[in-house]
């Protein structure tokens, strides 16, 4: 497979960084959008000099999605795909116990950089017939304790399932990569015994303590593939799966 231009928010550390590490591997270019540059970013550049763009800023920012999409498209002469892995935890509190601030604050990080990337991006995979992977969670459901957190990931699923019906020719994925070991669920393990369902927090204690969190790298592989293959049309684009499911490994057999 060709080298693809991939732009990727939230690079810095867990799942973003070694998806970013695994992507240069394959020989891909990668386009990464980080708050901060961290010496692990540092050692990569060295390394990936022509295939890595380091674009620091803040997700948030207005002028973010645009800014990364024109800096990536003017460094790599394209875009092939996108994926939005930047979020934040949001308030480990109770709906009644957490502030405007901290749910404008968490909708800001997770939903609302979302739709700008994504307003920057389309018209530019439009171009390439590119893909877009958002990670999203399992407890977009519901769960006891993140109730922010949670509602931002079911409004990007419906954000992915709805925008993969006006964009035909671009595919769509929204992915649950389980609980992974990195610093939101230590954040949730050590600070969530209040807020969280206890049943769910003895679940994350228990992860941890039997060695069952899922790796960053592993789940890489997969979110590099989607990024880098997922197939077209209304069988795959814009559903919401988990990353390791039955529908997953259909899905990777399907575009093998």
């Amino acid at each position: 497979m060709s080298s693809q231009v991939v732009l990727v928010t939230g690079g810095s550390s867990g799942i973003g960084l070694a998806l970013v590490q695994l992507l240069l591997q394959q020989g891909n270019k990668v386009a990464n959008f980080v708050r901060t540059k961290n010496s692990e970013l540092e050692t990569l550049s060295a390394a990936h000099s022509s295939n890595l763009l380091i674009i620091q800023g803040d997700v948030t920012s207005d002028s973010a999605g645009n800014q990364a999409v024109a800096k990536t498209v003017a460094h790599f002469g394209r875009l092939d795909s996108l994926v939005l892995n930047a979020a934040s935890g949001g308030p480990l509190a109770s709906l009644l116990n957490s502030t405007t601030k901290d749910i404008v604050d968490t909708y800001a990080t997770n939903v609302f950089s979302v739709y700008a990337f994504l307003q920057a991006a389309i018209p530019e995979l439009r171009k390439t017939r590119g893909r877009v992977v958002v990670l999203s969670s399992f407890v977009a459901g519901g769960a006891a304790g993140i109730s922010v957190y949670a509602a931002t990931k079911s409004a990007v699923n419906t954000l992915i399932g709805s925008v993969a019906k006006e964009e035909l020719d671009i595919a769509f994925l929204a992915v649950d990569p389980g609980v992974v070991d990195t610093k939101m669920a230590k954040e949730f393990r050590d600070r969530g015994g209040a807020a969280l369902d206890p049943a769910f927090h003895k679940h994350l204690l228990n992860l941890k303590n039997e060695a069952k969190l899922v790796q960053p790298a592993d789940v890489a592989v997969n979110l590099a593939f989607f990024a880098l293959r997922l197939p077209h049309g209304e069988k795959y684009s814009g559903t919401f799966i988990t990353w390791n499911s039955d529908e997953a490994k259909q899905l990777i057999a399907a575009a093998a």
